[in-house]
């Protein structure tokens, strides 16, 4: 039906819209769109949120319920409920390639005309996910922690997204780097301090293949960095070098710290 022959409600809206900038010689329905877009507070790109977290022994003090990682990690999933986003919260283990998301939701509410209202709902599911965060930060010490693979499974699982959507890569991790095999490393054994030896580091990881490839994500932010590390030296150097690897891996750094953050304000539009 034409918007000439529609009834009095369907004809006031075509005056409203008109009156707002919004010109639609068209049926109903797509004014009803119009309509909807002039009071979304969801972005218009399709929005992920990459939560990875590290389960390595050393920071279990800071997994304990109510302890930081429960802050850090609330933190980001309610801004991801705030964008609309889907949200997946994956462990870094000691064999990253094999761990699953133990969260997958995407955060939608049917409340329409009500921005408001609509994001309330959001931030309800949002509380919803405490429960399922903490069985997961309540994990067994695991040893050790692949940082480096898990950032690699990130890169792959971004460069799968359909072109216009969005990609954050977010790291809960104290990022104490190690590579394993006859040409290990560990940050603990050789904090790198100068510049030039974290851009040398990052070279032998290209050549050993243990660079990761994040060209494809749209940004990484890094919480937790340096948390637990009793020495200053070498937790100051865990930023420097997830630094100097997010560089070389392509990647965008947004933030690193031992706090975080992570807001997707300006990033993606609402």
């Amino acid at each position: 039906m034409s918007c000439q022959k529609a009834h009095r409600p369907c004809r006031a809206l075509a005056l409203c819209l008109a009156a707002l900038g919004v010109f639609a010689l068209c049926g109903c329905a797509s004014l009803r769109i119009a309509a909807d877009s002039l009071t979304r507070d969801c972005p218009k790109e399709t929005v992920t949120v990459d939560l990875r977290i590290d389960l390595s022994g050393s920071t279990r003090p800071l997994r304990r319920p109510g302890g930081e990682y429960e802050r850090l990690a609330m933190s980001v999933i309610r801004e991801a409920a705030d964008s609309c986003a889907r949200l997946t919260v994956t462990p870094i283990t000691g064999n990253s390639a094999a761990a699953l998301p133990v969260i997958d939701v995407v955060f939608a509410s049917a409340v329409r005309g009500n921005p408001a209202a609509a994001k309330a709902d959001r931030q309800r599911q949002a509380s919803g996910q405490l429960s399922a965060l903490r069985t997961l930060l309540g994990s067994k010490q695991i040893s050790g922690s692949d940082q480096l693979g898990a950032l690699a499974l990130a890169g792959q699982q971004a460069a799968q997204e359909p072109p216009g959507s969005y990609y954050a890569v977010v790291v809960i991790s104290d990022m104490a780097i190690k590579v394993r095999g006859a040409r290990g490393y560990s940050i603990y054994d050789r904090p790198l301090t100068e510049s030039a030896q974290r851009r040398a580091f990052t070279r032998e990881l290209a050549h050993l293949g243990e660079l990761p490839d994040l060209s494809a994500t749209d940004g990484l932010w890094f919480g937790g960095v340096g948390l637990g590390i009793s020495s200053r030296p070498v937790a100051r150097a865990a930023a420097s070098v997830t630094t100097e690897v997010t560089r070389a891996a392509g990647g965008k750094l947004m933030f690193t710290g031992p706090s975080l953050r992570f807001s997707l304000a300006g990033q993606v539009g609402r």
